[in-house]
C-alpha cells in the first residue's frame, strides 16, 4: 500500500509544525529558567528589593521558586525526549 505524495507532505508538514512548537517551548523554559536561577542565586536581596517582607514570606517564596524550577525542568526533560532532533545546547 502507498501512501497518496500529498498525504506525506501532510504528516511531514504536521510533523514539522509540532517539533517546531516544542522546541520553540524549549527555548521559553530555558529562558524561564535562567531569569528564575538569578533570582535565587541574588537571594534574600534579590527577592526583598526595597519591600519589607516577613520571614515566613520569604520561605514560602523561596519554596514557590523551587517548584516552579523543578516544574519547568520536568517539563524541559519530557519536551527534550518528545523530540526528534536534538536541541542546541542539549
Amino acid at each position: 500500500m502507498t501512501v497518496p505524495i500529498g498525504s506525506r507532505r501532510d504528516a511531514i508538514a504536521t510533523l514539522v509544525e509540532e517539533e517546531s512548537a516544542r522546541c520553540n517551548r524549549l527555548r521559553e523554559i530555558t529562558q524561564q529558567r535562567e531569569a528564575l536561577g538569578a533570582r535565587i542565586q541574588a537571594g534574600f536581596a534579590g527577592m526583598l528589593g526595597s519591600d519589607r517582607i516577613d520571614t515566613n514570606d520569604l520561605v514560602a517564596h523561596r519554596q514557590s521558586l523551587a517548584q516552579l524550577e523543578a516544574s519547568l525542568r520536568t517539563e524541559a526533560e519530557e519536551l527534550t525526549k518528545a523530540m526528534i532532533h536534538v536541541p542546541e545546547g542539549t
